[in-house]
């Protein structure tokens, strides 16, 4: 008997959100950014995944502007984070 071990295979891609443009980001205006995670196995599931996007400096988070969308089935998420979705450069 041979038994085939899959792992889960993550990749991580973070853009600029719909519309948005790295190079004309303004002072005090919101800018979103994709944080996109896949799984590549198409055997394997992943579970108690956590992912952390660090702000480059200057920049805040605004509050309650992220979310998680999922392509099959909602996520199971036992605690929401404030992690970077919408965030905002803000002068020091």
């Amino acid at each position: 008997m041979t038994v085939e071990v899959h792992f889960p295979t993550l990749t991580v891609d973070k853009a600029p959100g719909t519309g948005q443009d790295v190079n004309d980001v303004r002072l005090d205006q919101p800018f979103t950014w994709t944080v996109t995670i896949t799984n590549t196995d198409p055997v394997a599931s992943a579970f108690n995944v956590d992912a952390t996007d660090i702000l480059p400096e200057g920049w805040t988070y605004d509050l309650g502007s992220a979310s998680v969308v999922t392509p099959a089935r909602p996520p199971l998420i036992r605690r929401v984070r404030p992690t970077p979705g919408c965030a905002t450069m803000r002068p020091r």
